[in-house]
């Protein structure tokens, strides 16, 4: 007996689609191209791009004057273009110096002590109380005494800021200093 031929049936079931590459459109293609980007400019001279080695772009080259004579050192760009890609490499080196040294001040800020303020004391130069070396309760007297240091740094030669910085830092108060200026050391012969 023949075989017998069963009809086919097609489903009504949605097909999904495949997300594979290959359904893409060619407006897809379009939009993932990447953009054309500019050619680079030709900064080593012919020499050095035919040997493939770095060009410090000085005319000539330190590669063409010791390897041939230096008229063969040539440049496919003029003296402008060149000049103007040295200016930006220039740039860009600034640049990233100027943002390291930025991340250097940032990180010395932060882990410093004097990050609290312009008006901030160090820890070792604190006396008993909490406060600065040399200094008391009395807020008037030590502010007469601030202000007579400060006209002796600011009107007193560089040996006599000196002098008076080194007595500072050395742990003595503004009164001592003050009193040593004005019971004739070497600072009042000076001034």
């Amino acid at each position: 007996m023949p075989p017998t031929l069963l009809p086919t049936t097609t489903s009504t079931l949605p097909t999904r689609a495949n997300p594979s590459p290959t359904n893409t459109t060619a407006a897809d293609k379009e939009r993932d191209k990447p953009a054309p980007s500019k050619p680079r400019p030709i900064t080593s001279c012919a020499a050095c791009r035919l040997r493939k080695v770095k060009c410090d772009r000085l005319t000539p080259c330190t590669a063409c004057t010791t390897r041939k004579p230096p008229t063969e050192c040539t440049y496919s760009t003029t003296s402008e273009e060149r000049e103007a890609i040295a200016a930006a490499d220039l740039i860009a080196e600034l640049r990233a110096t100027r943002n390291r040294l930025q991340g250097q001040l940032a990180n010395s800020k932060s882990g410093s002590s004097m990050s609290a303020g312009p008006g901030a004391v160090p820890p070792g130069f604190r006396g008993a109380g909490g406060l600065p070396t040399g200094y008391d309760s009395g807020e008037g007297e030590d502010a007469a005494a601030l202000e007579a240091v400060y006209a002796v740094l600011r009107e007193g030669s560089w040996d006599v800021a000196r002098e008076v910085v080194g007595k500072i830092r050395g742990g003595e108060g503004m009164r001592g200093v003050l009193g040593e200026m004005d019971g004739g050391g070497s600072t009042t012969t000076q001034l």
